[in-house]
């Protein structure tokens, strides 16, 4: 599942119970909490990383029901899983504790297999959902990065098709040779910035590999530099790149390009017309 070690909180009037159920999740690796009433539960919560919650229902004061009612219904809480802890069978109280949010229940006594059983189960489930979560925000904030970053190299390129279609007749040798190699440069530029962005979505879903390397870094800078000036579009803004020459870093390429990338890109975005971007290193 993962190596997070995960943190349960018991929550019961009755400290055997507390007790019994804390022996066995601390002898499977679990980090425990305890609250020995409904009110003590919701302030402690509040201070604690819980992962899941083994709640009693019948407790006195506030009832595992109203417990259970106001963490879900706090959006810093909605997500915990909760367990119910119930000396009852009824069906009723069964029914109840699923509609107010528990994922599930165990009956007092309960069985050590089955408690440890039932919460690795719980924490499996919020964990995938987690992960999940995560991976649709890295997809949607990929589509974002794509539909801002390609937009411009692809409107270089059509431009200067279109140019190119409408006007070579009318251009010398010199002047084709000059558009096509331009374009050749862009296309090649785009083709890798596609490829940063590929890589960046790789690493936001742990696949990405880790090749790091000695690099120049000015080299790598005066790219992305020439590239970032081709999309500068009509903005008024001067890009300048004062890295020592000689500098060397030791670091992925396409890492460092990436970061070095969105640098740039971030800095054309927010620099206002007539500024100056400039890259510099320091020893």
């Amino acid at each position: 599942m993962t190596d997070k070690k995960f943190t349960v909180l018991i929550v019961d009037d009755v400290l055997e119970n507390i007790q019994l159920a804390a022996n066995i999740l601390d002898k499977a690796g679990y980090d425990i909490a305890f609250a020995s009433d409904g009110k003590s539960a919701l302030t402690q919560v509040k201070h604690i990383a819980a992962d899941l919650i083994l709640l009693d229902i019948m407790m006195p004061e506030t009832d595992g029901f109203t417990v259970c009612r106001q963490l879900k219904n706090d959006p810093d809480t909605a997500d915990i899983p909760i367990i119910f802890l119930t000396a009852m069978s009824e069906h009723d109280s069964i029914v109840r504790g699923f509609e107010v949010g528990a994922v599930d229940y165990i009956t007092k006594p309960f069985n050590d297999k089955e408690l440890l059983a039932r919460v690795k189960t719980h924490l499996a489930l919020k964990y995938a959902n987690e992960q999940l979560k995560e991976l649709n925000a890295a997809k949607d904030k990929f589509f974002s990065i794509i539909a801002h970053d390609l937009k411009s190299p692809f409107n270089t390129l059509l431009n200067g098709t279109r140019y190119l279609k409408n006007y070579s007749d009318k251009m010398d040798k010199d002047m084709l040779d000059m558009t096509i190699d331009e374009l050749h440069k862009a296309s090649k530029n785009t083709f890798l910035l596609l490829e940063n962005l590929l890589e960046w979505a790789k690493s936001q879903s742990g696949n990405i590999s880790y090749a790091p390397e000695i690099l120049n870094i000015y080299e790598i800078i005066n790219e992305i530099v020439l590239l970032s000036a081709r999309n500068l579009n009509n903005k008024d803004v001067r890009i300048v790149n004062a890295v020592d020459p000689n500098l060397s870093v030791y670091a992925d390429m396409n890492m460092i390009e990436t970061v070095l990338r969105n640098l740039c890109s971030n800095a054309v975005k927010f620099t206002p017309d007539g500024g100056t971007i400039c890259f510099i290193s320091s020893d």
